[in-house]
């Protein structure tokens, strides 16, 4: 298939090969490119979150662009062509809603470079380019998007369509971009257009950071002479910053400056700690060379609690010299957090000797470890610890500067529950009631939650206590995205005038204000999805996560939204049905109990049961009972159908005893295999059926040669095996084109009704015998030729005329005094 161009930098088309094989130079910077190919994945239709199909892919750093060559296929050809979606989703997984589902409260929807394509199962390439892409795991979510029917079509009835994606995935790399120090003047001269990228690395408790440029001068090259001339106008310079990958016009990580004098400078709020930042100066044009001297300043967060743990390390120490207690075991530090220090030193008595240096804008506590569930995915808490102890989750709070707190979420092994986050005064610490006191929380991803007034974040993200309300406050982040997280605390006091009713902003320094917290990890929503709903989880490739699987047409993440859902009468209902339909076996097995045919009534006794015990746990719904393992009632029900049918046309063919006990045999050890190899094959169904069929009408052909005349008679072809063909018919129609998923309990019970039914009208009836005289055993002593006579009797007497000797006519039959049955 011929590849569709692509576009350079200049909007002029390159071939897909030369793209994909050369390298081109821009300045003295080599740009490359990564190829990985994808095989091609099956793509089903959304109907929840398990249904999708996951995928990742790896962009290194200091990438300029990526690409991702999507091909949605349909096999055969003749199916329809679908609507195929691709979510793409930054370092998590994409949370995606295509029905429009509806969320638990207190739920964090907001997703950070959550991207989605759209794209035809035509078997054209559709490319997608993403400039400037942030470096790590991106992931893909794949499904179907339109939606067909809700038809349940046997499997092995009408042509079944296979939906399939194809995926390329390229990226364009600059093999090096220069490095910046921080808190140093560096020079930088000579910069032309608009290729100039450099990064500078930042602290693990950088909040912000400022860029200075001073000393700007420009030259403007003579294209005769090529002088370099002296301008005195404006700095001619813009740059821009990013975190982790390089700044893309238009991006809301993106800081853009335009240089207006020749000294400039911007206050980044929020970056990526520990990363690497990047910046990118850009001129007019190449013939403008500027100079310039940059100056980057880190203000980081004060770690306040290096005292403490030398306190704790003193503890550990003594315990270990006096009573060889382990940590663990130390009743002391089971009842120390890192904030018993004196908090004296946080108010307004110390704060003086703070506010003069920057860094001290907010404290940080050490990072929380991750405590692990041992054999439970998704199930795992993090928790303040020194060494091999841990201690309460509980932070001091104070109003002029901000607390925070960090821990970090793993990829993979995290990133497919939910998280969430608790927070709660210790209100037996709240010693000064009659101030109102609330605390503002944040918790963000990848940044700190903090700019020049404390802590700040969106609503989303945004959490509140109240001492008027002492109730604790909580926020779930469904699938979190990996990467440290960051919860940011401050305090704010206010007093009530008596007098006026007005709240008043005062100091907290007579308050001694406590936060307990609690960040935890489940599957689902606290490992549950309601109640109709089960938390599952599931493998898509390699990639692990949880999901509900809701019941009676619930939807939702956590099986919350009821807008299409079926009541409680109404999923009753569909159990009867399903469940008491299969009483309709009774007639039928009382039947087979009067004609004789007892191995018959047993097999279908057998189908009642496990038939009705079946459909009493199967189905999305919340009245469900189960005896045994749902795939043992599920087998035990299939083979006791078609069994069913096997035992009926054997009846029906009238076969001498000894084959017929060969045809159960068979039957048996053939169903056994076939129904453990696919129960929901056609085939299995089919063969089973037809080589039953083929017997009994052979066995009938055979018949009407040697009786001369149809078999089985006229009238009862008339009046019972012709109804119960036309019943067995119906419901054979039924069950193969009418059955969907909104009237599966209706049209599944006339199923079972029709089944039943027939049997009614086709089973023959039962096997005519000739009684024989015995002989006794004196007579048998008395004469050797007696002896040979009666078992010449004997002989013919096993033999029974009529409906079941083909070698006796009816003249025969009514010789001996018999009436040749229907």
């Amino acid at each position: 298939m011929e590849q569709p161009p692509l576009q350079n930098d200049n909007n002029q088309m390159i071939p897909f090969d030369s793209w994909l094989s050369g390298s081109r130079s821009t300045d003295d910077r080599t740009i490359y490119t990564q190829t990985n190919w994808q095989s091609t994945v099956a793509v089903n239709e959304y109907k929840t979150y398990s249904n999708g199909q996951l995928l990742e892919y790896k962009v290194p750093p200091n990438c300029l662009q990526s690409h991702w060559l999507l091909t949605g296929y349909r096999t055969p050809k003749s199916c329809e062509d679908r609507t195929l979606i691709v979510a793409m989703q930054h370092g998590g997984f994409p949370l995606i809603n295509p029905l429009n589902e509806t969320f638990p409260p207190q739920f964090y929807l907001k997703r950070t470079h959550l991207l989605e394509i759209s794209l035809l199962t035509d078997n054209a390439t559709t490319i997608f380019k993403l400039p400037n892409p942030l470096p790590g795991s991106w992931f893909a979510m794949a499904y179907l998007g339109d939606y067909v029917d809700d038809k349940i079509t046997p499997k092995g009835i009408g042509t079944t369509c296979n939906y399939v994606l194809a995926v390329t995935h390229m990226t364009e790399l600059l093999d090096h971009v220069p490095s910046l120090v921080t808190d140093a003047a560096v020079d930088i001269s000579n910069i032309s257009g608009s290729s100039n990228a450099y990064r500078f690395l930042l602290l693990d408790k950088t909040w912000r950071y400022r860029m200075f440029i001073s000393n700007c001068s420009f030259y403007s090259l003579d294209a005769n002479t090529t002088a370099l001339q002296n301008i005195s106008s404006p700095c001619p310079l813009t740059f821009a910053v990013r975190s982790k990958a390089l700044p893309l016009r238009g991006d809301p990580s993106t800081t853009e400056v335009t240089c207006e004098d020749e000294t400039c400078f911007v206050d980044v709020f929020g970056p990526s700690p520990g990363s690497w930042q990047h910046v990118i100066f850009i001129t007019p044009a190449l013939e403008i060379l500027v100079s310039f001297k940059l100056i980057i300043e880190l203000d980081d967060c004060t770690r306040v609690w290096r005292s403490t743990q030398q306190r704790v390390a003193n503890i550990v120490a003594y315990e270990t010299n006096t009573t060889q207690t382990t940590v663990a075991n130390s009743s002391d530090l089971q009842n120390f957090t890192l904030l018993d220090v004196n908090p004296d030193h946080l108010h307004s008595q110390n704060i003086s000797a703070l506010t003069s240096n920057i860094e001290h804008q907010c404290y940080i506590a050490p990072e929380l470890g991750r405590m692990a569930t041992a054999n439970r995915p998704f199930q795992a808490r993090f928790t303040m610890h020194l060494g091999i102890a841990t201690i309460l989750n509980r932070v001091y709070v104070v109003d002029n500067r901000a607390t925070t707190i960090k821990f970090e979420v793993e990829p993979l092994v995290d990133s497919g529950g939910t998280l969430r986050f608790d927070a709660q005064f210790d209100k037996t610490l709240l010693v000064n009631s009659s101030l109102l006191i609330t605390v503002d929380i944040c918790v963000t991803r990848d940044s700190f939650p903090l700019n020049v007034d404390g802590v700040s974040c969106e609503k989303e993200n945004y959490l509140q206590l109240n001492n008027s309300n002492i109730s604790p406050v909580t926020l779930y982040f469904p699938y979190p995205e990996p990467g440290m997280w960051f919860v940011g605390m401050q305090a704010k006091c206010f007093a009530n005038h008596s007098n006026t009713g007005e709240l008043t902003p005062v100091t907290c320094s007579d308050s001694k204000i406590i936060v307990n917290f609690e960040p935890t990890l489940s599957p689902c929503v606290d490992g549950a999805c309601g109640d109709y709903g089960s938390c599952r989880e599931y493998f898509s490739g390699v990639l692990h996560f949880s999901s509900c699987k809701c019941v009676a047409n619930y939807r939702g993440y956590a099986c919350n939204d009821d807008r299409v859902a079926e009541s409680d009468a109404a999923q009753l209902t569909a159990t009867l049905l399903l469940t008491l339909s299969n009483f309709m076996f009774l007639p039928a097995i009382f039947v087979a109990i009067c004609r004789r045919f007892y191995v018959e009534a047993l097999v279908y006794t057998y189908t009642m049961f496990f038939s009705t015990f079946y459909h009493a746990c199967d189905g999305d719904r919340h009245f469900l009972y189960c005896i045994m393992p749902y795939n043992v009632l599920g087998h035990c029900d299939f083979f006791g159908a078609i069994m069913s049918f096997w035992v009926t046309l054997v009846a029906m063919a009238r076969m001498p005893e000894r084959l017929r006990a060969v045809a159960f045999m068979l039957a048996a050890l053939g169903l056994a295999m076939g129904v453990t190899w696919d129960r929901h094959s056609l085939w299995t169904f089919l063969v089973p059926c037809g080589v039953a069929l083929g017997g009994m009408l052979l066995s009938w052909g055979y018949r009407c040669r040697q009786r001369r005349s149809c078999y089985p008679s006229k009238m009862r072809w008339l009046l019972f095996v012709l109804p119960g063909v036309l019943i067995a018919i119906v419901g054979l129609i039924i069950f193969a084109f009418f059955e969907t998923e909104s009237n599966y309990q209706y049209t599944h019970s006339a199923w079972h009704a029709c089944m039943a039914l027939c049997i009614v009208f086709i089973l023959p009836p039962r096997r005519q015998t000739q009684k024989m005289d015995v002989p006794t055993l004196d007579e048998s002593l008395a004469s050797s030729i007696t002896l040979v006579r009666c078992d010449s009797v004997a002989i013919s007497a096993a033999e029974p005329s009529g409906y079941d000797n083909p070698r006796a006519s009816p003249s025969d039959s009514e010789q001996n005094g018999k009436v040749f049955p229907l």
